[in-house]
């Protein structure tokens, strides 16, 4: 039969929910050792080979299969999901056949428990997208704040000359970057300017708009069902774009925020506790600018 090896075997920071448990991905990459000629069935894998991970306080939620094939000379990386990792301990790799029966065991990987919270540079660099991330292929992209009382798109466009730059054209030219086309050029040629002394006068600033920016007709529930129609699998809520006032609550950090100014309401949280309560399954994000 095949001859199988474990060529490696990765504990990510990658991670899925399985049973209401974040359940860690373990990369494992496995080998058929034999000669790639001559090819046979008898040398290849063509049936369902099952991979399990045990260990001290290990738990395999979501064993990795190799599905019908595995020629000799190739080799395969698929995923497994366990619990319980204690970094420092070491695991075996146990491969069954479609019988389950024990076809190999790889011993001594050393494992690394998964990373649950970011606190510093170094722990930073060890981050990897998520598994749920990775197969999400839609996602609704939320941009609101005080930027949309001026709501004025005025700049910029005529630099995008086709369609395929069309994200360009919506996340550079409407009105989240109206603050930064206020002042650039920095004289009266700015469109934007002259639209914004035309329509509001020579004295009003951009923080002016924030005492407008009431959140009067906010209503999360409403978005987060359109985010659920329209088949996305996660949404990201702008936070703070680069002009400034937040959409949380910033605590001790500014004032600029929609708790202390305009509405007087933590609106990310609304955000996130309605669609913890009404859309589990569609993921939340956030996204901050720095000025």
């Amino acid at each position: 039969g095949p001859s199988l090896m474990v060529r490696r075997a990765r504990f990510t920071s990658r991670w899925e929910m399985v049973n209401n448990t974040r359940a860690q991905a373990i990369h494992i990459t496995i080998a058929n050792l034999l000669p790639t000629l001559p090819l046979s069935v008898n040398t290849s894998v063509n049936a369902q080979y099952v991979i399990e991970i045990s260990g001290p306080g290990i738990t395999t939620v979501t064993p990795a299969c190799i599905v019908y094939r595995l020629v000799p000379g190739d080799q395969a990386r698929v995923g497994v999901l366990i619990t319980g990792s204690t970094t420092g301990s070491n695991v075996t790799i146990i491969i069954k056949n479609s019988t389950g029966k024990v076809v190999g065991t790889s011993t001594v990987w050393p494992v690394t428990a998964l990373l649950t919270h970011y606190r510093d540079t170094a722990s930073l660099s060890a981050h990897e997208t998520p598994a749920w991330w990775r197969k999400a292929k839609y996602r609704i992209f939320i941009y609101w704040g005080v930027c949309d009382y001026p709501a004025c798109m005025l700049s910029g466009i005529s630099k995008y000359s086709n369609l395929n730059c069309l994200v360009q054209i919506l996340t550079d030219t409407f009105d989240m970057h109206f603050s930064h086309y206020l002042h650039n050029p920095p004289n009266s040629s700015s469109p934007t300017r002259v639209h914004h002394i035309a329509t509001y006068g020579q004295n009003i600033l951009y923080d002016d708009f924030i005492s407008n920016f009431t959140a009067s007709k906010f209503n999360p529930s409403a978005w987060l069902d359109l985010s659920g129609r329209a088949g996305a699998k996660y949404f990201v809520q702008v936070t703070k774009h680069h002009d400034g006032p937040a959409l949380l609550d910033t605590r001790n950090t500014t004032n600029r925020s929609s708790v202390r100014l305009g509405p007087k309401r933590d609106l990310l949280k609304e955000l996130f506790d309605t669609a913890a309560a009404n859309k589990p399954r569609i993921h939340q994000g956030t996204y901050y600018s720095l000025p």
